[in-house]
């Protein structure tokens, strides 16, 4: 889970975002139901103390944000994501590093509490230029009922092939 906000603002909790325009992913996504959680835990609300959720997708977030039209934006998407690391390269905006990480792990057991090593998304530009406790939210796969039971083990051997390697906040096989 990315959490970008301006560089203007001191962030170092997410209940620093309480009164602030926040990208929350769009209606219906998972985006937006992490961020609700957390945001919530932390005793950040929609529409108390002048907070304001702001349905936007990845793009239009990432726009708002460096229009500084919003405060801040979550984001769920891989560590190899083209647009993360657009984002760290970006002076403009910050990404705020979970410091109870481990407490969001413990609490909701789909999340994981990952760090974001100095340098492993662009060794070149040094991003990011320190490390950055993250969470991660378990993948998961889910079929309809219609699913020929035939292709189950064909899709779980096709997931394994493609974690097989690990990425740049899994291990291999995870």
């Amino acid at each position: 889970i990315w959490v970008f906000y301006r560089k203007e603002l001191t962030v170092t909790r997410l209940s620093d975002l309480a009164g602030k325009r926040i990208a929350v992913g769009e209606g219906g996504s998972g985006t937006k139901l992490l961020a609700d959680t957390m945001l919530s835990a932390d005793g950040v609300h929609d529409g108390t103390m002048g907070t304001e959720y702001v349905a936007q997708g990845v793009h239009r977030a990432i726009e708002s944000l460096k229009a500084s039209d919003i405060d801040a934006a979550f984001f769920v998407l891989s560590a190899d994501s083209p647009v993360i690391h657009e984002m760290l390269l970006d002076d403009r905006v910050r990404l705020l590093s979970f410091e109870r990480h481990h407490g969001y792990s413990r609490r909701y057991s789909y999340l994981k509490s990952v760090v974001l090593e100095r340098g492993v998304v662009d060794l070149e530009h040094d991003l990011p230029r320190e490390p950055v406790k993250l969470v991660a939210p378990a993948a998961s796969l889910v079929a309809t009922t219609d699913l020929h039971d035939a292709f189950i083990p064909l899709l779980v051997e096709a997931a394994s092939e493609t974690h097989r390697a690990g990425g740049l906040l899994t291990n291999a096989r995870e």
